[in-house]
């Protein structure tokens, strides 16, 4: 599962160096993005699911982030109005990709739509 993820990070322009931050609560998910991240030669950076958005946006510029991974659970279009607000540019520079659940028994985690 990692190296499907690793690959797809990849093919989404991730590449070594690149800061990746994993917006996940303790789950099967945040592990396979961990390694999934580190074998596509990226740096993770694990922000709590609790963290408000405003920080969020504040670690996402401060580590320069190129990808943000979280869950299916996020209310993307909340979160998304409110990072274009934080941060300029923010479609440009972030990709958001969405993990589909393992956790709900419906398969290997899965990339979801981009934002």
């Amino acid at each position: 599962m990692a190296d499907q993820l690793a690959q797809e990070m990849i093919e989404r322009g991730v590449s070594r160096g690149d800061r990746v931050v994993i917006f996940l609560n303790n789950c099967i998910e945040a592990v396979i993005s961990i390694f999934g991240v580190l074998k596509a030669g990226a740096v993770f950076v694990m922000v709590n699911r609790a963290t408000k958005v405003g920080k969020l946006a504040y670690i996402l510029r401060d580590c320069r982030g190129t990808m943000l991974i979280a869950d299916d659970k996020v209310h993307w279009g909340q979160l998304s109005r409110r990072l274009k607000r934080r941060i300029h540019g923010f479609e440009a520079s972030l990709s958001v990709v969405r993990l589909k659940g393992h956790s709900q028994g419906d398969g290997p985690p899965s990339f979801g739509k981009r934002l």
